[in-house]
């Protein structure tokens, strides 16, 4: 038996939606139904944000990969946990 479910949603969000599953040749109504079985099969829903690094983060991690590239600040090769630490000892 279906049923229906009325939403509000912002009007760009629903066009940008509708344009896409459009190209992908399926209705809006069974990307809805696809998100609810989700929700009820795994009992979760995920809202996720691209994870971007701070200003700080982002010069220290690009100053890293600077002196990587030039092969600064490396460490040698270990075969064993004896010789790394030995090789810490002496530092």
């Amino acid at each position: 038996m279906n049923t229906m479910i009325t939403i509000r949603t912002d009007a760009d969000l629903k066009n940008q939606a509708q344009n896409l599953a459009e190209r992908l040749g399926i209705s809006i109504s069974a990307i809805v139904n696809n998100s609810l079985r989700e929700f009820v099969l795994n009992k979760k829903v995920v809202f996720a944000e691209p994870l971007t690094l701070n200003i700080a983060t982002r010069k220290r991690l690009d100053k890293i990969i600077k002196e990587i590239d030039k092969g600064k600040n490396l460490s040698k090769s270990f075969y064993t946990a004896k010789d790394a630490i030995a090789h810490l000892k002496s530092l």
